[in-house]
């Protein structure tokens, strides 16, 4: 098994693919799961020197294939992805927990050695009030010894990220494991109040009325 081989989930999306793309850049041999390997996007990442597979994380028989022979794993999930498919909270945020906890699982089985997991923190502690798409996240992270989660936090002032700043992050997590293996950790890049942002957001966009 190599030691230096890391799947990532979500390779052609906006998290997993600065992820892909920060891991083959340090070295890291890459194994993207994809639904449609032939995508343009997926192409692109092969053309840069990652591995393509065929899989989802709704068709649980592909998961242990994908994560067969890794060192790591890098998960994201898609509620929203999962909600417009289910049309009902409920079912999407159990789904949500299903997949990540079958990924946690399947790599445990394989004998992963370092699975990152993007979450985020429950959101009745850290808001108040739940929010299922936070829930979902939060409910997958206790997980054996080996996984941990990415949280951004919400209480306050939000904290925001560039995706494509948590590529680099989470390639040095994987390069690090004795600093950062077991530990769920916070990364943001910014915090602003939700007005500041939407100051932002219309300065740089085609809205006149400062709503987003």
């Amino acid at each position: 098994m190599s030691n230096r081989l890391i799947t990532v989930y979500g390779a052609t999306g906006q998290q997993g693919g600065p992820v892909a793309r920060a891991l083959l850049s340090s070295g890291f041999a890459v194994r993207t799961v994809a639904r449609n390997p032939d995508s343009e996007k997926s192409l692109s990442l092969k053309q840069a020197g990652a591995e393509l597979v065929k899989g989802d994380l709704e068709d649980r028989s592909t998961i242990d294939e994908a994560v067969k022979g890794t060192y790591g794993v890098f998960l994201v999930t898609d509620y929203f992805g999962i909600l417009h498919r289910l049309g009902d909270d409920n079912r999407a945020e159990a789904e949500e927990i299903a997949q990540g906890k079958a990924v946690v699982d399947a790599s445990a089985r394989a004998g992963v050695k370092h699975v990152v997991y993007s979450g985020l923190p429950r959101a009745k502690d850290a808001v108040g009030h739940r929010v299922p798409h936070m829930d979902s996240k939060a409910e997958a992270q206790p997980q054996p010894d080996g996984t941990y989660a990415i949280n951004l936090p919400m209480n306050g002032p939000m904290y925001t990220i560039a995706v494509d700043d948590g590529g680099p992050i989470v390639a040095s997590v994987f390069s690090n494991p004795g600093e950062f293996l077991g530990k769920k950790i916070g990364i943001a890049g910014d915090r602003k109040t939700v007005d500041e942002y939407a100051a932002i957001i219309s300065n740089k966009s085609d809205w006149k009325d400062g709503q987003v």
